[in-house]
């Protein structure tokens, strides 16, 4: 089909001639394009100029720079959807940095876990106050006898139960 040359308008990110009807607008900034540098923002689901969206660091996902998020723990720019809140601090990180806490089970940014000064475990800062987890604090409080004086069974059932307890009875031991 010929058309007259003064009916074309010219992409400007392609540098492609075509007919208006043929061409579309981009949502964000208004300028009609050839359809196919159009694409669609995955956050927003706004179709516009594809090289306005930037690429996220860990996936093939696109959004446009505004609707990107940064994680918390490493700075990489992504999308919203691939952070999740820490839920102690509410700090959003990428999944692969948050651990849950063996004595709240929080999901909590696995870098902050704190020593417990007891047993040695690694739990969230909420349950280390003082130095001491939860756990070591309330065996503190008991009058503990020796576990050498329980009978064998009575000693492994109590170390299935409660692992603290033996490793809070070998540093108290080794005292």
């Amino acid at each position: 089909m010929r058309v007259l040359p003064k009916l074309l308008v010219q992409c400007p990110d392609t540098g492609r001639r075509f007919l208006p009807q043929y061409g579309k607008l981009c949502a964000k900034s208004g300028v009609l394009v050839h359809s196919e540098v159009l694409a669609t923002s995955d956050v927003s689901r706004l179709v516009v100029r594809e090289r306005l969206l930037v690429q996220s660091d860990v996936s093939d996902r696109r959004a446009l720079p505004e609707e990107m998020a940064t994680c918390g723990e490493s700075g990489k720019c992504v999308l919203p959807s691939e952070l999740v809140p820490c839920e102690l601090t509410g700090v959003q990180v990428l999944p692969e940095f948050l651990g849950q806490c063996a004595i709240c089970s929080r999901h909590t940014v696995t870098r902050r876990h704190v020593s417990c000064g007891g047993c040695s475990g690694q739990y969230c800062t909420a349950c280390v106050p003082g130095g001491l987890c939860l756990t070591c604090q309330s065996l503190q409080q008991l009058s503990l006898q020796p576990l050498d004086s329980l009978d064998a069974k009575l000693q492994e059932a109590i170390f299935k139960v409660f692992p603290a307890v033996g490793r809070v009875a070998m540093k108290q031991n080794n005292q």
